[in-house]
């Protein structure tokens, strides 16, 4: 989907920095770089709030127990590898 967009965001000239809300000085960085060596008006930044686990710590890659967004990884393998806690912290994701 992120490539999809990506492609969309370049023929219609849009650009767009997308990431968690961690990574706000990066995004912010990266729209100024657009800005002044493409010369472009307009670029934007696009946060997500971050997914916790039951103990305030994010999930991701540099932490333990990351999810792994992958067709080869399905929902029940990612269930099986978090405790109860955590993912009912973040039981959304894999609801339908």
């Amino acid at each position: 989907m992120h490539e999809t967009c990506s492609i969309q965001c370049l023929r219609e000239m849009l650009y767009v920095q997308i990431g968690g809300s961690d990574q706000w000085g990066n995004i912010t960085s990266g729209t100024e770089l657009i800005r002044k060596i493409l010369h472009m008006k307009d670029a934007y930044g696009l946060t997500f709030p971050l997914l916790l686990k039951s103990d305030g710590t994010k999930f991701g890659k540099s932490e333990d127990g990351v999810i792994w967004l992958s067709p080869k990884s399905l929902a029940y393998e990612a269930v099986l590898n978090h405790s109860l806690v955590d993912l009912s912290v973040s039981s959304g994701l894999f609801e339908s």
